[in-house]
């Protein structure tokens, strides 16, 4: 037992060493006043980390901590996508003049667990982890698009709650049919289970997914999920705004890709409706981004 540990650790160093630095930056913020402080720490853990995912020792395909996590080269990439989106934000982070430098310990350290979230949501194997995955990200997303002091601010991150609660219920909703149609939580489970199903349980089986995947739309703002993204970006700091186009998008789709994977055999019938869906947003998107008047 101990040795699995040691291995599933060794393969997330990287996770682990933020998690650390979040905590630390938070502390260091709240005891200093100061974002000098905090700001230090979160390079530190951040060099570190980049410094572990470099040197990360797992051999491809390695499921750690009792198989919820898989350490695959898909999953490394996504790894790297989020350690640079947070790298590339907390440089912006620092030049921002918009967040108080009395809480900028507290931005640094939600920015940190950001990261955490979005490598996690990349290695989910198991559908509990991929909850908990998604609600660190969101978690923290709603206190940083709420940091400035402006009403239009306080609107954003309200209305940023609102709706990911509600997507949040509906995937969760969507993860206990799918356990109770097949008794599993595992993605690899998951795929031997759903292969076995037909008829009205196949019907049931798509409308478990259906739910799930609305909780992953709303993460990537596909339509008709998208209600909150310009409000969210409009009222947040320039940073965490940069931070949600990238991050939590890449993170979302690596998921996606992970649970369509474990639920390959309802696939075929789920495709004409994910192809309209991606259309509808892009065109939806773009057209509407005409009329808009900030350029955030």
């Amino acid at each position: 037992m101990s040795a699995l540990l040691l291995q599933s650790l060794s393969a997330w160093w990287p996770e682990a060493i933020l998690s650390l630095g979040a905590l630390a930056a938070i502390v260091v913020g709240v005891m200093s006043r100061r974002r000098g402080p905090a700001l230090i720490v979160g390079w530190v853990s951040l060099f570190a980390s980049g410094l572990a995912l470099w040197r990360a020792s797992s051999p491809v395909g390695t499921s750690v901590f009792f198989g919820v996590i898989l350490c695959d080269s898909f999953s490394l990439v996504f790894r790297w996508v989020a350690w640079g989106s947070v790298a590339i934000v907390l440089s912006l982070l620092v030049a921002s003049r918009e967040v108080d430098p009395s809480r900028g310990g507290e931005s640094i350290g939600l920015l940190l667990l950001i990261g955490v979230g979005l490598m996690l949501m990349a290695e989910a194997n198991h559908l509990l982890m991929a909850y908990v995955s998604m609600e660190l990200v969101s978690l923290s997303s709603y206190l940083l698009v709420g940091f400035l002091e402006e009403p239009r601010s306080a609107e954003a991150s309200l209305k940023y709650l609102l709706f990911g609660a509600l997507a949040s219920g509906i995937m969760l909703f969507g993860m206990s049919l799918l356990f109770g149609l097949t008794g599993e939580l595992g993605f690899p489970e998951l795929l031997k289970a759903s292969a076995g199903l037909s008829g009205p349980m196949m019907g049931a089986l798509l409308l478990a997914i259906t739910l799930m995947l609305a909780g992953l739309a709303f993460k990537i703002s596909m339509v008709p999920f998208h209600m909150w993204t310009p409000d969210a970006y409009e009222g947040a700091p320039i940073p965490v705004t940069a931070l949600l186009s990238v991050g939590p998008k890449a993170a979302g789709l690596a998921l996606f890709a992970r649970l369509m994977t474990a639920l390959a055999p309802a696939w075929p019938t789920l495709e004409p409706l994910l192809l309209v869906l991606t259309v509808l947003t892009m065109t939806l998107g773009n057209l509407v981004a005409l009329a808009q008047t900030n350029v955030k």
